[in-house]
């Protein structure tokens, strides 16, 4: 078996997605004089980097893993 990374973008960007949610909710209770779309592009745009480029879980299974 092969013992490859195994990436999360659509999980990242979704994560992003919420995240921009709230912030977009936060800029548009707090008037800050911010476009709330683009807060939210922005984060899912973070989250897809993340997703993409960010660390990577240890595979599950015990493959790799110390024997102990």
């Amino acid at each position: 078996m092969s013992s490859s990374v195994q990436r999360r973008p659509i999980r990242g960007a979704l994560a992003g997605f919420l995240l921009g949610l709230g912030a977009t909710l936060m800029v548009i209770l707090y008037d800050v004089p911010i476009p709330g779309d683009l807060v939210l592009i922005g984060f899912v745009v973070l989250g897809l980097l993340v997703g993409l480029f960010g660390p990577a879980r240890a595979p599950k299974g015990g493959e790799g893993g110390s024997a102990t």
